[in-house]
């Protein structure tokens, strides 16, 4: 039986589409570090018409040099009631071991030392519980032997993070050759994006809720060393101006740090038309803490459930910015993203399988034979929910890998409700985030193969073209898996899928 390890997602997606992936922009090989970004300030003067000043001409009478720093203050975050410290206060008293263990991994609360305090005053009993459910079995039994104190510390040097060390700064100028502007601005982007990878997303989570974080303190201050570089360089050379004009035109888009560092250089040596507010972190404000804080204003299910919800959702930010070769800086994080507030509102799997056959019904009304020889939105639109439905459901049992038997019983009244659609993007998501415990409802034996689980996984068999799952969709049709049908429309033509049609989405 044929189990796609790696579904090829641009299957989804006729050639030529905008979304197939060899249409789309690529990592930096001597090309702009993405799409131009509008830029809030005025643009560059590009002095032509002027000759190049050479390196042993003065520079330009300008204004003493301002001090450059980002605004270090902290992000303003007013809210009547800072309810997840009060609920922070009740999770290290109480005795749900996972519940602490994220707590103790986000810092929800003001006072660093209030862990320590609760932790050493608990039963002694609790507290070797505790530190049993966090050691891995190969580890042994001696650090239960510690005492109570000792304990207290190995738990939170167990579940805290880790000081990343600081990284210097790796990018300076080189001197022996005349390097191209773009090739400067990859450098110099890529070392931005490298320093804003060391920052871990639960220290954003820290700085949008007000509290002091060194770590970013620490981003900011190597910002303030390419400064610090960049005018060194421009008052040796000046006639290195117009290259550094250019090095910031090819920023935009890319490191917003970077870029903005760039401005300041040049702003000050008479480079720009106008002054550069002093608004640096704003992208940060914008695009990270802005929907972090909208997320604990809007939440009223109490700590445990946010703490979930982080916890899936610094794995998407895992992915969009620290673990991606190239980081897209122009969409604000999505600390709100479709599906997840559904699968931890519903305790109960058959009101979430109706309500997304209720979503789905409706998608599904406009889409036609034409839509696949058009390859219309309405078509990339199911594709891409149904790969964001997918993602959604790794992401989800990956950080909550208990979640895993909610989603394999949502399947199977997804699969009752003929939701292929729903239920194989959930599928697909549960393989991709644990295979080995897809592959306990695929035995080979005949029994499990007749279990409802097993029935329903088969669904993701793609052999023969997901063989399967088609002879299922003749039999008793329903909201359908699109990837099999645009295979078949690629392969055969139009004749291959107008069978499908009316669809049976009622």
């Amino acid at each position: 039986m044929a189990y796609p390890k790696h579904m090829n997602s641009s299957l989804f997606i006729r050639q030529g589409s905008p979304l197939f992936p060899g249409n789309q922009s690529h990592s930096w090989h001597g090309k702009a570090v993405g799409p131009h970004r509008a830029l809030s300030h005025p643009a560059i003067r590009l002095h032509q018409g002027r000759t190049d000043r050479s390196s042993s001409e003065p520079l330009p009478s300008t204004a003493p040099e301002p001090t450059f720093s980002f605004q270090l203050a902290l992000p303003q975050f007013y809210v009547p009631y800072r309810w997840w410290e009060d609920g922070a206060s009740m999770i290290l008293w109480a005795f749900d071991h996972q519940d602490i263990k994220r707590l103790l991994r986000f810092r929800l609360y003001e006072n660093d030392k209030l862990p320590r305090h609760v932790l050493q005053n608990r039963n002694a009993d609790v507290v070797s519980g505790f530190l049993a459910s966090l050691l891995p079995a190969e580890q042994g039994t001696f650090p239960l032997e510690l005492s109570h104190h000792d304990k207290v510390e190995e738990i939170l040097e167990l579940c805290q993070l880790r000081t990343i060390p600081v990284e210097p700064w790796r990018w300076h100028p080189n001197y022996s050759y005349n390097a191209e502007p773009r090739t400067i601005a990859s450098y110099i982007d890529v070392e931005s994006s490298r320093q804003f990878q060391a920052v871990p997303f639960e220290d954003w989570i820290r700085y949008a809720l007000g509290y002091p974080t060194e770590s970013i303190q620490l981003f900011f201050s190597q910002h303030k060393q390419l400064h610090d570089i960049v005018s060194a360089h421009l008052d040796l050379f000046p006639g290195e101006f117009d290259t550094y004009v250019k090095v910031e035109r090819h920023l935009r888009g890319g490191s917003p740090f970077a870029q903005y560092v760039l401005l300041q250089c040049l702003s000050v040596r008479g480079l720009l038309n106008s002054e550069v507010p002093d608004q640096s972190n704003q992208w940060v404000v914008g695009y990270i803490i802005r929907p972090i804080q909208e997320l604990f204003k809007a939440h009223l299910t109490g700590l445990p459930s946010m703490l979930k919800k982080l916890s899936v959702l610094a794995l998407s930010f895992e992915r969009k910015y620290r673990t991606s070769a190239e980081i897209d800086w122009s969409a604000p994080f999505d600390a709100n993203p479709a599906y997840l507030n559904d699968f931890f509102a519903f305790r109960e799997v058959e009101p979430l399988a109706r309500k997304l056959t209720h979503i789905d019904t409706k998608e599904f009304s406009s889409l036609s034979v034409q839509s696949f020889v058009e390859d219309t939105a309405t078509l990339r639109s199911l594709s891409g929910r149904w790969h964001l439905l997918c993602s959604s459901t790794e992401e989800c049992c990956r950080a909550l890998p208990e979640m895993a038997t909610f989603f394999k019983s949502c399947i199977c009244v997804l699969y009752r409700l003929r939701n292929y659609y729903s239920a194989t993007a959930m599928l697909y998501g549960l393989q991709k985030a644990n295979m080995d415990v897809f592959d306990l409802f695929l035995e080979s034996n005949d029994d499990s193969q007749q279990s409802p689980h097993g029935y329903c996984f088969r669904l993701m068999d793609s052999a023969g073209n997901y063989n399967f799952y088609r002879e299922i969709m003749r039999a008793q049709p329903g909201i359908p898996f699109l990837l099999p049908h645009i295979v078949e429309y690629q392969s055969h033509g139009e004749d291959a899928i107008t069978a499908m049609f009316p669809l049976c989405v009622h």
